[in-house]
């Protein structure tokens, strides 16, 4: 609780022409030990100074408003990993009924890219001989920069989280230590990617690759968004070792054969 006047150092960042306050009272709204925002009362209506009894009653009142901030902003998370799964559910469905591997490639990309609402996302397959990744589809990135650049095994993102076995989430993509300045050259500047989540494709503990998705503003990723897009990834993952062995083509066969002729024909 202060006085406000023109004369009290402490009365600093008002906005021009805010109305004149003679008192102030400001408390605090605190969840989990996080500063959430502030209650503001000024100039009682009957002219008295604000008292310590008053600021503990508004105290009371910003730890109520706090909690329900708190369950308010629970519920939604709530709700927005339920939408989450039942989509992931979806894409998990159409996934599974691709016939070929360029079109599960091609779902992945589309459903992940829709999924998190990111500006890009693409997958790189890894060169078994090579230990490089090489992209093989792509949606949101400027025409004729898909390739990745050559470099050492463990110098990229993709590689980093196919060696480190779970997603990892970049914030900045130019300012990050661990990556070169090639790499950030490539990434930052011609694709003009800020923000990732990169998760590896895996399936039988075999890495096939990984999947990007990527903001041109900064966003923080959320934990649950990087499992959220792990899960994708391994669920490609498995369908791309199903059509990685042998018998493929005769299992291709047989689903072709169960279907209707009408909808037989690839899209």
């Amino acid at each position: 609780s202060s006085d406000v006047c023109s004369s009290d150092l402490r009365s600093v960042g008002f906005p021009p022409n805010h109305p004149p306050m003679r008192t102030l009272l400001g408390v605090p709204i605190v969840t989990q030990g996080r500063n959430i925002g502030n209650i503001y009362l000024t100039d009682k209506v009957n002219g008295d100074e604000f008292t310590a009894e008053d600021q503990a009653l508004v105290e009371e009142l910003a730890r109520y408003a706090a909690i329900a901030i708190r369950n308010a902003d629970m519920y939604q998370q709530s709700e927005r990993r339920s939408q989450q799964w039942a989509a992931m559910q979806n894409i998990a469905n159409r996934i599974t009924l691709a016939m070929q591997r360029n079109q599960v490639l091609r779902q992945v990309v589309v459903d992940a890219q829709h999924l998190l609402q990111v500006d890009a996302a693409f997958i790189a397959l890894l060169d078994q001989k090579t230990g490089r990744l090489r992209t093989v589809v792509s949606r949101g990135l400027p025409p004729r920069t898909a390739s990745t650049p050559t470099t050492p095994v463990t110098s990229g993102a993709g590689n980093q989280a196919i060696w480190g076995g779970s997603p990892l989430i970049i914030d900045d993509y130019a300012s990050d230590p661990r990556f070169s300045d090639a790499l950030k050259d490539h990434t930052a500047n011609r694709l003009g990617l800020v923000s990732l989540i990169v998760a590896p494709l895996e399936a039988r503990g075999n890495p096939l690759g990984a999947l990007y998705l990527g903001m041109r503003r900064r966003r923080t990723f959320l934990r649950e968004e990087a499992d959220l897009v792990g899960q994708l990834a391994s669920l490609a993952a498995v369908v791309l070792a199903v059509w990685q062995r042998p018998l493929r083509a005769s299992i291709s066969r047989r689903i072709r054969s169960s279907m209707p002729s009408s909808a037989r024909t690839p899209r």
